[in-house]
């Protein structure tokens, strides 16, 4: 009666009655835009489709009744070809059992090329979800229990070339499914199992993988550029040839992970652990990989140029010709590293520990150590032209091979560096020098032209100088004055080169030739004074050979009697008129005898006052 008497109320006053709503008309045409506003009205927006046939409905009911077994391969829509109006209808219209787990079980189903873009399949179940059963385990996910290797590939879902992009999988277990080129790009997979799954070719650009597991998981030349991994489980993923660039991989852990010739370019891998991984030939310029973990790494032949590997442990890795140019590695762990023939050009690395790295062969020109630790140390054959080695710990350093070989030193920052700690006696020859005297390019084998050798043998002249200086200052003498001497040597070169340039002026050419000649005086009479004894042999060969002369000119002289003669004219003293007369052959030759002895003598003073005093 109320109901009646409020009804009636507002037929008096005029109020009209709330229209009844009415569900939408089913569409009559069966076209996709009409589906769409019906699905719309009805809220599913996410559906795209048409109905499936009633006899399908029927048939799917059945197969839903199904109870599955896992230990006998039976799932309810195991080897089904599903589109993607059968997955609509299917969440659409869950069962109890469904809505109280949230999972669409489609473990054994085939979903290849299905297009189920936008998808709502949070929680789907499409692998199996041995998670939580005995024998997993999520720590070291190569411990999966044996013996169920049948079982888990009758529960994986085919899904090859299907498109799931932007599609909703979170939690979703995938695992071992078969999503080989696969469309995920912007898909949503956070916390989703995903472990064995093969991926190979898919396209995961700018997906949400965060929390995901992915250990073991088969993505080989995968796009994932750009895509969210943060703190994603990639334990021996496979992912050689793949593209990551830019992708979000921060404390990930890809331990023993295979990521050959992968694209790493600008990815984030702050604190990631890259323990054992593989990254051979892999592009990784303009990564960051801060705090990274990449102990035992291999990545010979990769790019890291300008990469930023700060307090990065390296320790042990294998990072042969590896591409550090501009890259960042202050206070990194480099300890026991194999970096030869790496490429450290202008990199940093300041206070990193490089104990008993292997830097035979590497590029270190224009580096910065400042700080670095280089205790025992393999230098040898490495270019450190222009390097900043202030402050730097060489104890024990090793810096020559087998030959005596030595470093590229020249243009080199020292600055306070302790210099007596390294056994210079080690070296023989600097890297500048023994590659100023090749005459074949070792890169092309290529004979040098004249002024690429005139420029190296400058180059190497200037290292050898550099170097005596430096270890003159602290107090190394003899260490010093062997590359000083090498330097002069090496400068007899230079003016020989000079000499035959092409396009030079008559006047130069005369000049370097008449400096080569008297470099060659001087390296022959007293060794530029390092080498004094060659002084004491000119000045017994000049008095023999003027002995000799004087028992030839005067038969009368005893040859102990041309010897006082020879002496006193080499001195300079000359001789009493009653013996000799100034046109006297003898006179004559004692006179020449006296201008030679001269030309020795300042020699010989010259050079040593510019060996000892720098005069």
């Amino acid at each position: 009666m109320d109901i009646i008497q409020k009804l009636l109320h507002r037929v008096s006053l005029g109020i009209p009655s709330p229209p009844r709503s009415r569900p939408p008309h089913r569409p009559l045409l069966n076209t996709p835009g009409q589906w769409r506003a019906y699905w719309e009205a009805q809220g599913q927006l996410w559906r795209t489709e048409p109905e499936i046939h009633p006899k399908r409905q029927a048939e799917f009911a059945r197969r839903r009744a199904i109870v599955p077994d896992v230990a006998k391969g039976i799932y309810p829509f195991k080897g089904v070809k599903l589109s993607r109006a059968d997955i609509e209808w299917l969440l659409a219209t869950k069962d109890e059992v469904q809505r109280e787990s949230g999972r669409l079980d489609l473990r054994g189903a085939d979903l290849s090329k299905a297009n189920l873009m936008d998808l709502p399949l949070t929680r789907m179940l499409a692998g199996r979800d041995d998670r939580y059963s005995e024998g997993a385990d999520l720590e070291f996910p190569e411990l999966r229990k044996e013996g169920m290797e049948e079982q888990r590939s009758l529960a994986a879902m085919h899904g090859k070339e299907a498109n799931f992009s932007r599609a909703h999988l979170e939690d979703a277990i995938l695992n071992e499914a078969h999503l080989e080129q696969a469309h995920l790009n912007q898909a949503h997979l956070e916390g989703a199992d995903l472990r064995y799954a093969y991926l190979e070719g898919a396209d995961l650009s700018n997906a949400y993988l965060t929390g995901a597991l992915l250990t073991h998981i088969h993505l080989d030349s995968a796009n994932l550029n750009e895509a969210h991994l943060d703190n994603a489980q990639l334990w021996e993923a496979h992912l050689d040839g793949s593209d990551l660039a830019g992708a979000h991989l921060g404390g990930a852990n890809l331990h023993k992970a295979r990521l050959k010739r992968a694209i790493l370019v600008e990815a984030h891998l702050e604190g990631a652990d890259l323990v054992d991984a593989h990254l051979e030939e892999s592009q990784i310029s303009g990564a960051y990989l801060t705090e990274a973990k990449l102990n035992r790494a291999r990545l010979e032949g990769a790019n890291l140029a300008a990469a930023h590997l700060e307090q990065a442990n390296l320790t042990e890795a294998h990072l042969e010709k590896v591409d550090f140019t501009w890259a960042h590695l202050q206070e990194a762990d480099l300890t026991l590293t194999y970096l030869q023939k790496a490429n450290f050009h202008a990199a940093h690395l300041e206070g990193a520990d490089l104990t008993k790295a292997h830097l035979e062969d590497a590029n270190l020109g224009e580096a910065h150590l400042e700080g670095a630790n280089l205790r025992r140390a393999h230098l040898d054959g490495a270019n450190l032209r222009r390097a900043h080695l202030e402050g730097i710990d060489l104890k024990e350093a090793i810096l020559a091979d087998e030959n005596q070989i030595g470093p590229c030193l020249a243009d080199v920052s020292w600055g306070n560096t302790n210099l007596p700690v390294v056994r210079w006696s080690q070296v023989k020859m600097l890297g500048d020098e023994y590659e100023a005297r090749q005459k074949r390019d070792t890169t092309d084998e290529k004979l040098k032209d004249k002024s690429a050798r005139l420029q190296e043998c400058e180059d190497a002249v200037r290292a050898n100088r550099q170097l005596a200086t430096a270890l003159q200052t602290q107090g190394l003498n003899e260490d010093a004055a062997r590359f000083a001497y090498r330097a002069q040597v090496l400068q007899k070169t230079v003016f020989r080169l000079q000499m035959v340039q092409s396009g030079i002026r008559l006047r130069h050419r005369v000049q370097a030739l008449s400096s080569w000649l008297f470099s060659w005086f001087l390296f022959l009479l007293a060794g530029y004074g390092y080498k004094p004894g060659r002084s004491l042999l000119a000045y017994l060969l000049v008095i023999v050979g003027f002995t000799a002369l004087y028992l030839r000119l005067d038969g009368h002289l005893a040859w102990y009697e041309a010897g006082v003669v020879s002496m006193t004219a080499f001195h300079g003293r000359g001789f009493s008129p009653s013996t000799f007369s100034p046109g006297d052959p003898l006179s004559i030759a004692s006179a020449f005898e006296a201008f030679v002895g001269l030309i020795i003598e300042v020699t010989f003073i010259a050079t040593l006052t510019q060996r000892f005093f720098n005069k």
